[in-house]
């Protein structure tokens, strides 16, 4: 550019930004940004204009959050658990759980974080792709609640619980964790997306915390259900 044009279009801002941190409890707290800024024209610039900027956000630092996602998982844990064989047989299927039900609902949640940033999920298929990404972890859930049962079946047991029992129980189990963690996977980032929140930031400490509690207290529900052990059958 020449320098009588890059003069004539020159102009000048002027800004302040402000940041606070305000504790909501140990490892929470609640931040807040506000930022304020002025453009207008300088120098010999023919166009007399002025430009505000204002902007505000609010956000909680979950920090804590997912401690007590595993302070509660091992609370349920230890509910389940009591003194019976069959329980403590169990528990070394939890981190099973975890990791599948962990791995299905962070790609169920992928899917929909990244299409509401793209835009490429509108809000009339919303539904159909929640939908669509609820019945693939499904479909997982089964294919994986079913190799647990044959493998459990093969590997486990006992006079209280029959090998199969225990591998049916086992499975069913897992099928319904990884199908409910691929449901939340969609819930989270959707409802937040719904609320104004960002659903990149609100997805990852809300779904880990939800999916580790939820995950192990559905598949020691559905064991108890099945197997009949718990606090109530401990010695």
């Amino acid at each position: 550019y020449e320098e009588a044009i890059a003069f004539a279009n020159s102009s000048k801002t002027f800004g302040a930004r402000a940041v606070a941190a305000i504790p909501l409890a140990p490892k929470t707290k609640l931040n807040l940004i506000g930022s304020y800024a002025r453009q207008s024209d300088h120098g010999s610039n023919p166009v007399n204009y002025q430009a505000d900027f204002i902007n505000a956000e609010a956000g909680i630092d979950f920090k804590g959050l997912t401690v007590l996602g595993g302070m509660t998982t091992a609370h349920i844990l230890d509910w389940a658990l009591g003194s019976v064989d069959e329980a403590h047989d169990a528990l070394r299927y939890v981190p099973t759980v975890l990791g599948l039900a962990g791995n299905v609902g962070l790609q169920s949640s992928t899917v929909l974080v990244r299409g509401l940033a793209t835009g490429e999920i509108e809000s009339d298929r919303r539904s159909s792709v929640f939908a669509k990404e609820v019945l693939t972890g499904s479909v997982i859930g089964v294919l994986c609640g079913a190799a647990t049962l044959l493998i459990a079946a093969l590997t486990e047991g006992s006079p209280s619980a029959p090998a199969w029992s225990f591998g049916l129980a086992m499975g069913m189990a897992i099928a319904i964790a990884v199908a409910w963690s691929a449901f939340l996977g969609c819930l989270v980032p959707s409802t937040s997306d719904r609320l104004g929140f960002d659903p990149a930031i609100v997805s990852g400490p809300f779904l880990t915390a939800l999916s580790d509690v939820s995950g192990t207290g559905i598949f020691m529900l559905v064991a108890h259900a099945l197997l009949g052990f718990g606090q109530g059958s401990a010695g």
